[in-house]
């Protein structure tokens, strides 16, 4: 007997609060590509991720205290989430989050805020409450102009099957990612002992992964270089894959951070300049190798290049190498013949030594 994928249809009750008085407004997911009809029906658990949460008669932040829920403990939703949010400040994160209605092991009923809870089930209907949540989330916390860019990003994403097209939605990505960070900046802190889950930021756009940064006090979203090596294997065209090969040499263990591998961190906030090692060459001969193709990433790379010559250049930088070895390096780039360095970069160098 063929095994056959059927859609399933699951009612959310979307409900507005008015006093201890809700109506219900109605609104369908389907669900795709459910195993048995069954799973469409599993129970949805809820697990309680704070370590004592309030669940209230209705879905407002003023409404009585039904129960106190500790760590941990699993509750089974019961189809709905509020349409109303409520803006709270948890483990130093400003979220505007709806609210769900659950029941706990021994049966009392209650509304519990989205983001004390975790979606602790992974059947298909989970999956669905999970992406709503997200999206609701991501709606309350960031705004609805960003939210369509990441929508626009991600279908730029799934259609780029070019090095032309990978290129503009990297572009674009990046100028997505610079917002969403400003508003992490005003919206999320936290104590570093304490934080709080930002998993969620991590489905929001693909290539990109949250790490605490500032001695773990803030968030910030850093590019994944595996996730885009992955991608641009599936494009035609190998600007993009030389594009992330660089990166990766720029990134060794193939995650963007605050210090590329030409610099040595020594502190969150200070590095010093490991000029004279080569690293600084063998960047730029990859840069040269792309720029000379009339890549597609050609801003991008001029960009990188300046950096790299700032670098060099920058006479207050702290540098690991005894001058000997830094000039060696400097003349070692001069007679590369890079087309990429300007006239200006190599009167730059050259006045070094």
């Amino acid at each position: 007997m063929k095994k056959g994928f059927f859609i399933f249809v699951i009612t959310l009750m979307f409900v507005t609060a008015c006093g201890d008085t809700d109506q219900p407004e109605v609104k369908t997911i389907k669900i795709t590509n459910a195993s048995s009809a069954n799973d469409a029906d599993a129970p949805v658990v809820i697990k309680i991720i704070l370590n004592t949460v309030n669940m209230r008669k209705s879905p407002n932040i003023s409404s009585p205290v039904v129960a106190k829920l500790p760590a941990n403990s699993k509750l089974e939703w019961l189809g709905q989430v509020s349409k109303v949010t409520a803006p709270i400040k948890l483990r130093g994160v400003r979220y505007n989050d709806p609210w769900l209605y659950v029941k706990t092991n021994e049966g009392k009923t209650g509304w519990i805020y989205a983001a004390t809870a975790s979606v602790d089930s992974t059947n298909n209907p989970s999956k669905s409450l999970q992406q709503l949540l997200v999206r609701r989330r991501a709606q309350g916390f960031f705004g609805a102009e960003i939210v369509t860019a990441m929508d626009n990003y991600r279908a730029a994403y799934v259609q780029a099957n070019t090095s032309d097209k990978f290129a503009n939605m990297y572009i674009y990505g990046l100028g997505l990612r610079d917002k969403m960070v400003q508003v992490l900046r005003k919206k999320a802190s936290t104590d570093s002992q304490n934080p709080a889950d930002m998993s969620w930021l991590d489905s929001l756009l693909p290539g990109y992964k949250h790490a605490r940064v500032a001695e773990g006090t803030a968030y910030y979203l850093f590019a994944d270089y595996q996730q885009w090596a992955a991608k641009a294997r599936q494009t035609s065209g190998v600007e993009d894959d030389q594009f992330i090969e660089l990166y990766q040499a720029i990134f060794p263990d193939a995650q963007e951070g605050f210090f590329p591998a030409w610099m040595e961190q020594i502190s969150d906030y200070g590095a010093r300049s490991l000029l004279g090692r080569g690293i600084h060459k063998k960047i730029l001969d990859k840069l040269d190798a792309l720029n000379a193709s009339s890549s597609p990433f050609s801003e991008i790379l001029n960009s990188l290049k300046h950096e790299i010559i700032q670098d060099i250049t920058n006479t207050r930088n702290n540098f690991s190498e005894p001058v000997n070895k830094r000039k060696e390096e400097i003349r070692s780039i001069l007679n590369a013949g890079y087309s990429i360095l300007s006239d200006k970069d190599k009167k730059a160098l050259e006045n070094l030594l």
